[in-house]
């Protein structure tokens, strides 16, 4: 891969339990460099990963001196409203590379470069549409594409970036909407990615069948309760509680079986005993929801929560609305 492409991570507070999967799977991707902000000392740059230490409060500096109003960051997690204005943020550092992007670490990448390619970044404005991992093309009309425009519902950054609110503005409710309104060229697969469902005691591959995962040296392969592999771009476990098994400290990581609430690694379990492998029972959707809505109420009042997913579903007519218009 001829191609310079910089995914910017920035995490902050206490690292997941599975940090060290996705670590080792970026480890790996030496075609795609990795810059990862962070306040966690215990990590540093290694291989194509380049750590940049600093506090948080830093890091909301760097983004508030791009915008000549006062922006609103108060936690990390506010942080994902923000990752679509990297381009023009990082502007000067991503002088020479040819694209840019971002993604979350509670996933595990496969060989990236057998599904990003040099002939992709060339034909596509942007690769992948999801928060989880996505890949904008270094330009001056993709680095400003977060400034346009649109109507309510749809969100735009000066609201997203003035509000307390988590507005999911890098994904669906922001720039998925301005994506489509400025006929933006998109590459989308969404069988190259398995994006599990939290509320669901078990993982799910593409066909609809029950998968896990199986990560062996560089390669990713999601394998379905029939046996049948499918190679993955990457797995991303969402929400969900996973702990991280790695062994004998000693041994480098070879392979990881990823199944519901454990990435094990150097793993010789039979396959199929792995799925035996749920992250909980019957009630385990129900007790997911009750403990979502307890970390809602404790952000938002009752009237709030109805307000946001009111919006929620308007934004998914506008966008159907909006792709019937494209057509």
């Amino acid at each position: 891969m001829n191609k310079r492409i910089a995914i910017i991570v920035a995490y902050f507070g206490k690292l997941p339990n599975c940090f060290m999967a996705w670590w080792t799977s970026a480890l790996y991707n030496p075609e795609f460099e990795f810059w990862f902000f962070t306040d966690n000392v215990n990590i540093n740059s290694e291989g194509n990963i380049t750590v940049k230490h600093m506090p948080f409060k830093d890091f909301t500096n760097i983004i508030q001196k791009n915008f000549d109003f006062k922006i609103e960051c108060s936690s990390p997690y506010k942080l994902c409203d923000f990752r679509p204005a990297y381009g023009e943020i990082f502007k000067e550092d991503l002088k020479g590379y040819d694209g840019w992007g971002y993604c979350d670490i509670d996933l595990v990448y496969g060989n990236m470069q057998k599904f990003i390619t040099d002939e992709m970044i060339e034909e596509y404005d942007k690769i992948l549409i999801d928060g989880h991992t996505s890949i904008f093309k270094n330009n001056e009309h993709m680095n400003r594409l977060y400034r346009v425009q649109g109507v309510y519902p749809e969100y735009n950054y000066q609201e997203a970036f003035t509000t307390t609110d988590s507005c999911y503005f890098d994904e669906y409710r922001g720039m998925e909407l301005k994506l489509i309104r400025e006929k933006c060229k998109i590459y989308y697969n969404g069988s190259v990615y398995i994006n599990a469902e939290p509320r669901k005691p078990v993982f799910y591959g593409s066909n609809g069948r029950r998968a896990i995962g199986i990560w062996e040296q560089g390669n990713l392969f999601s394998v379905d309760d029939n046996g049948v592999r499918h190679e993955l771009l990457y797995f991303h476990v969402c929400k969900r509680k996973m702990d991280f098994i790695r062994g004998t400290i000693e041994n480098p990581i070879k392979k990881m079986s990823i199944v519901p609430g454990k990435i094990i690694c150097n793993d010789d379990t039979p396959l199929d005993k792995l799925f035996d492998y749920t992250s909980g029972g019957r009630l385990y959707r129900y007790l997911w929801l009750v403990k979502r809505l307890k970390t809602q109420l404790k952000r938002y009042s009752i009237i709030k929560i109805i307000q946001l997913n009111s919006r929620r579903k308007q934004v998914k007519e506008y966008r159907d609305k909006l792709i019937a218009e494209s057509k």
